[in-house]
């Protein structure tokens, strides 16, 4: 918070002291893009981008409620909102234009986020119902499923890079589509 306002901060991990990014005021649910050079957040609106080097916040398109965003590396970034008939996955190029659905409903759909195949990706549905959950879809809207019953965030790492302690949930990707090989438990190094 500067001055009252929400806005982005980077700290570079060899320095002790974060900036603040001028043009990120009430930025939210920002993320990164996959080589790091880009964030990506919701303010105003709008989805925008801002070099992490700096500069002037680009908008790439309205999101009047967003609830969560991904990007994957063709440059196609997946974000879901809520509209007047529900909510909505939709897509976008990473160079801006108009956003195009890849699903709509009447559910309550947050956070998605990209699988390392770019096409595919996991995103959580928290309206009560059979199909509440962590869900696995694709861009082309056509696979639609739930894999867990958990309603919370979901975070992909490609691969394990190791932990003491947490929650593991696996899903193999050499499926099509991918599907849940072991179910979370707690673990204690």
């Amino acid at each position: 918070m500067v001055n009252g306002k929400q806005q982005l901060w980077l700290r570079p991990l060899d320095a002790l002291q974060a900036q603040s990014m001028p043009t990120t005021e009430d930025a939210t649910y920002p993320f990164w893009s996959p080589d790091s050079r880009y964030i990506g957040f919701f303010a105003q609106g709008k989805l925008k981008k801002i070099a992490a080097s700096g500069g002037p916040a680009q908008s790439l398109c309205d999101a009047a409620s967003a609830r969560g965003g991904s990007w994957n590396r063709q440059d196609v970034i997946l974000f879901s909102q809520v509209g007047n008939s529900g909510q909505v996955i939709q897509r976008v190029s990473a160079a801006g234009g108009a956003a195009a659905d890849v699903f709509k409903t009447k559910g309550s759909f947050r956070y998605p986020v990209f699988l390392s195949d770019g096409r595919h990706f996991l995103y959580t549905d928290i309206q009560p119902s059979e199909t509440s959950g962590i869900n696995v879809s694709s861009l082309d809207g056509g696979e639609n499923r739930r894999i867990l019953p958990d309603r919370s965030a979901v975070v992909f790492a490609p691969s394990f890079p190791g932990s003491r302690s947490g929650r593991l949930l696996f899903v193999r990707e050499t499926e099509e589509p991918p599907s849940v090989i072991g179910r979370s438990s707690s673990f204690h190094g």
